[in-house]
């Protein structure tokens, strides 16, 4: 009997599966839809698993090829001039935020881990002694290339170029380039070793 109603549980939870994937496939279908006729250049290929915010500031400011996966609760801002390109095959995970006012680039088969950060722009601070003002902002393009791994929790801020086969540790923060084929960790994130 016990192993009657495992099985039962079992086949439940086939079913409940096969539902909540097809669902997941329409909903997708259907935000892609409406997100193309707000002016957003997404590819019909693209997986969205829900939750996801999007914001451009004009059209076609949001750019996402072929076979991309966002996770639960990406949010993509893409304000004032900024422009976001993901290619083909790159996969960012839950609750990854990513806010761009010039340009931001995300390579081919690159991997971002749940709760990364990216942003392109800062406050600009003259002097100590002045009120910082809210509407005053550095800003300088973002590069992430190819086979890249951002780990969680990471960030990565202005003018960062992130090379080909780079390893970005969980929880670093990225305040300058990182050379292709290295790994790097900490605050500010520096070259822990290079990989071939």
């Amino acid at each position: 009997m016990i192993v009657s109603v495992i099985k039962q549980k079992e086949i439940f939870e086939l079913i409940y599966q096969a539902f909540r994937f097809v669902f997941s496939k329409i909903r997708t279908k259907f935000a892609i839809f409406f997100l193309r006729m707000r002016g957003y250049d997404i590819s019909a290929s693209v997986s969205l698993r829900g939750g996801n915010y999007f914001f451009q500031s004009t059209k076609g400011s949001i750019v996402i090829k072929d076979h991309v996966e966002l996770g639960y609760g990406v949010k993509l801002f893409a304000g004032a001039k900024g422009k976001i390109v993901i290619e083909k095959n790159a996969s960012i995970y839950d609750n990854t935020y990513i806010d761009v006012h010039t340009n931001l680039s995300i390579g081919e088969n690159t991997l971002i881990a749940p709760f990364s950060y990216i942003i392109d722009y800062d406050h600009k601070v003259e002097k100590v002694k002045e009120k910082i003002k809210k509407d005053v902002y550095t800003e300088k393009e973002i590069r992430i290339g190819k086979n890249v791994w951002i780990g969680a929790h990471a960030i990565i801020l202005k003018g960062v170029t992130i090379g080909d086969n780079a390893v970005v540790g969980a929880g670093a923060v990225v305040t300058r380039d990182v050379p292709p084929y290295a790994i790097v960790g900490g605050s500010p994130a520096r070259v822990i070793k290079k990989v071939r």
